[in-house]
């Protein structure tokens, strides 16, 4: 009975408590941070077990002297521990605009994927074959080779394994956190330019398309696999449709030719906007998704007397109506605008930064330098951080001044990631992948604040910012 007596005790307590529990355990190199639980000091200092923490959503910061404020969102669950482990410091004299490090890659001036954050910190680049896990002191982790495939961005999941779309040796590759090929599909028959980038729905499910290797025939394949690697199902697509992302009503959007299509949960097509346009020289965005259901998307086409002919920007209410449009000569838009907490829309035209109203007026425009390829990434400080093609990295304040710039060797393609600990991680194509410090505390938690939404490229408007 003595051995069975504390197991019962420990079971009627936890049955007594008001809300269910699970504990914190937070280790720091160096030790002795003072420890804040969802802004409330605890009373402990690293390294520390935070007992009977509710379960749910909280933030730990951590305060040491010397160093800049570390802080991490994390889920308890019931009857688990979270284990966090504060690594990586910046100094108290780092200033916005500072490069922490650069890593060399062997990509040379090819440049980088927009990169991926992983749950635990981890930074995944890939450049067109290579797969590499940084961690956040810029050492290598590890990394993989991908055999001259020509990979998109890669995209982290729910439990945080990394998938990748590799376009040129038709497979779909899964790795986890330490770099172990978990799985691997063979889509040979469904390739043909499918340059396209996974999503995440929020039960782990991952979304990709496999295209024909007619670019004419109408036998595209959207596939929806489990975390395992199961195909769930697949759906029909037409067309060359790019990269597909969520909703937070869980319905997919996809572009095809000038055409939108909204998809459900199980692939069935829910409506169709516009017409497809056969278009040898033309530019079909992903879309972006406002916390209201708007759907933000762009098709542009090439004259090739006159360069580009038109760009038009649609935003289409989530029934699939037409709330406005607009065009614009002479330009092309290559990526869907990213949208601020206070609505505010920033679309790339060409090389232009411009800034939209919620109606799509233009509020101003940035073009000096011109902006690189990529799509800006919005700061918690309503800053808008990306690369120009002068070799510098800028941050633009929401009234389209510059708060500060940074000469790197060489103009970046890449759209960047921004961590919670106000860092920015971009790809130049002088050969280095650069950390720089902006002190912005983080991603902007709006809408849609970056490339594919979020810091692991879920493309899901649903998903948590972190």
């Amino acid at each position: 009975m003595k051995k069975i007596f504390p197991v019962l005790t420990v079971l009627f307590l936890a049955g007594c408590q008001q809300n269910e529990v699970g504990w914190i355990s937070i280790t720091s190199t160096p030790e002795g941070a003072e420890v804040y639980l969802n802004d409330s000091l605890t009373g402990e200092v690293t390294n520390c077990l935070l007992n009977e923490v509710p379960t749910g959503d909280h933030t730990i910061k951590l305060l040491l002297d010397d160093y800049k404020e570390w802080s991490k969102d994390v889920t308890v669950e019931e009857g688990d521990t979270v284990e966090l482990n504060a690594d990586y410091w910046i100094p108290d004299t780092v200033q916005p605009g500072d490069v922490l490090w650069k890593y060399e890659g062997d990509w040379g001036n090819d440049g980088t994927r927009p990169p991926a954050l992983g749950l635990d910190g981890s930074i995944y680049v890939i450049d067109n074959y290579d797969i590499y896990c940084l961690n956040q002191d810029g050492t290598l982790k590890w990394f993989e080779s991908l055999y001259n495939a020509w990979c998109q961005a890669p995209v982290v999941g729910l439990e945080g394994n990394i998938y990748v779309k590799a376009n040129y040796c038709d497979l779909f590759y899964a790795f986890d956190s330490t770099g172990q090929l978990l799985w691997e599909h063979d889509m040979s028959d469904y390739y043909y330019g499918a340059i396209n980038t996974p999503a995440i729905g929020c039960d782990g499910s991952i979304y990709v398309w496999g295209f024909s290797r007619s670019a004419l025939s109408p036998n595209n394949k959207f596939y929806a696999f489990t975390p395992q690697g199961e195909i769930k199902w697949t759906s029909d697509g037409y067309g060359n449709p790019a990269s597909c992302v969520l909703g937070s009503d869980h319905n997919f959007y996809c572009s095809s030719w000038g055409a939108l299509y909204s998809y459900d949960n199980q692939g069935e097509n829910i409506w169709k906007f516009g017409d497809m346009k056969l278009c040898l020289s033309d530019w079909h965005t992903e879309a972006s998704v406002d916390e209201d259901g708007t759907v933000y998307y762009s098709y542009s086409w090439f004259d090739d007397l006159d360069g580009w002919g038109e760009a038009h920007l649609y935003a289409l209410n989530s029934d699939g109506s037409l709330k406005w449009s607009k065009e614009y000569y002479n330009g092309s838009i290559r990526y869907p605008p990213v949208i601020s907490t206070d609505g505010s829309l920033y679309l790339r035209i060409d090389g232009t930064l411009y800034s939209l109203n919620q109606n799509g007026d233009v509020r101003w425009s940035w073009s000096s330098p011109v902006i690189s390829c990529g799509m800006p990434a919005i700061g918690a400080d309503g800053n808008l951080y990306f690369g120009g093609n002068d070799g510098c990295v800028y941050a633009i304040n929401p009234s389209g001044g510059v708060e500060w710039k940074v000469q790197i060797n060489d103009e970046s393609f890449s759209s960047p990631a921004l961590g919670n600990n106000g860092v920015l991680y971009i790809g130049g194509d002088d050969g280095y992948f650069y950390a720089i410090y902006t002190g912005s505390g983080g991603l902007d938690n709006s809408p849609w604040p970056k490339y594919r939404h979020d810091n692991q490229n879920t493309g899901n408007a649903a998903w948590p910012i972190r």
